[in-house]
């Protein structure tokens, strides 16, 4: 395969072998995947020791250690526990979410400058409110 250059003197235009071996743009990029491991967290929210598979892997419930795993599941959970919550109260509205600051759960007007991938957005009446229950340990129905 041959690639056109402009020569030193800029008036001329040559053709170079190029170099097959050297690895395109689009080859260079790939795209990240988890590593995954021996250990996989289960739906019941169980870690274990278990083969690797692409279908584990690719839907990121494997670690390559029984550390990570575990604390995996506890930040699954919690997100889970919040999406679901979601979708059973303002399944297709909402621009308020959630955060911790000083130990105590707040409500905030999400600017979209600072969106996460995987924020969950509530309207702001049910936002207070599972603020109000996180803060509540008698109601608080994750742990943390």
């Amino acid at each position: 395969m041959y690639k056109t250059i402009i020569a030193e003197d800029g008036q001329k235009y040559k053709l170079v072998p190029v170099d097959e071996t050297e690895p395109t743009l689009a080859q260079q990029k790939k795209k990240w995947e988890p590593k995954g491991g021996e250990w996989y967290v289960n739906m019941e929210w169980l870690v274990f020791r278990y083969e690797s598979s692409s279908e584990f892997k690719s839907f990121g419930v494997e670690y390559c250690t029984k550390e990570l795993a575990e604390k995996a599941r506890d930040a699954m959970r919690i997100h889970n526990l919040l999406l679901s919550r979601k979708m059973e109260e303002c399944p297709n509205e909402g621009d308020y979410t959630m955060y911790r600051h000083d130990n105590r759960w707040k409500c905030s007007h999400l600017s979209w400058s600072c969106m996460y991938p995987d924020t969950i957005l509530f309207t702001s009446e049910v936002a207070e409110k599972i603020c109000e229950e996180l803060n509540d340990p008698e109601l608080n129905f994750i742990s943390i």
